[in-house]
């Protein structure tokens, strides 16, 4: 001990059992050394997510104002369940997230918000989410043309938390109403731009 104790890894201490002045037995542990290479995050997923989820999907991970990639790397056979104070139920499927470029501001054991990039587009039309209605008809966002609100179907690609991919009805440069609930076709619109956008192409959302 005197010469020191060297660790078969490089890394961190994240538990340390011995004390200066005790004894140490055969095959007891002196403290635990963590490796800052190989760093995963343990997330859960809910029935809904794992519809959209994959195996080597990208990932963001933000922990005390760092942000830090990340891939997906396994997604657990078995779901476990879990009872909140209410008595309620719910059943997550654990996951684990690779961090790729871990750093020496990372730190073990705390916690992390992840965004998992499910989908991906390129220089398409994009909307905010507020912007699109479904009704019996269809799905349609409001376009304002010469002052009047006029429907316009469209069809919908992938969204993020902010915006939603159009894949056809628009192009491009309409003024869409962004808060259509008490818009009916045909009524005279506003012109404050606190009621409308753009539609807007060439963004990257996913």
């Amino acid at each position: 001990g005197k010469a020191g104790v060297n660790a078969p890894i490089s890394g961190v201490v994240t538990n340390l059992t011995a004390v200066q002045g005790g004894t140490a037995a055969a095959y007891s542990t002196l403290c635990t050394v963590e490796s800052l290479d190989d760093v995963y995050v343990d997330i859960a997923l809910s029935r809904y997510d794992l519809e959209k989820v994959a195996v080597g999907q990208k990932a963001q991970i933000t922990t005390l104002g760092n942000t830090y990639d990340g891939v997906l790397e396994n997604i657990d056979a078995m779901a476990t369940s879990s009872v909140s104070s209410t008595g309620s139920s719910a059943a997550y499927v654990h996951a684990r997230v690779k961090v790729t470029n871990p750093g020496e501001d990372l730190r073990l054991g705390i916690e992390a918000n992840v965004t998992l990039y499910t989908g991906e587009a390129d220089g398409v039309v994009t909307v905010p989410i507020s912007a699109v209605n479904t009704d019996v008809d269809g799905t349609f966002c409001y376009i304002v043309e010469n002052g009047i609100a006029t429907r316009c179907a469209v069809e919908t690609g992938i969204s993020s938390d902010t915006l939603v991919e159009i894949k056809s009805g628009l192009s491009g440069g309409e003024d869409v109403i962004t808060n259509p609930a008490d818009v009916v076709e045909g009524a005279i619109v506003s012109s404050d731009p606190a009621y409308m956008t753009q539609s807007t192409g060439g963004l990257m959302i996913g």
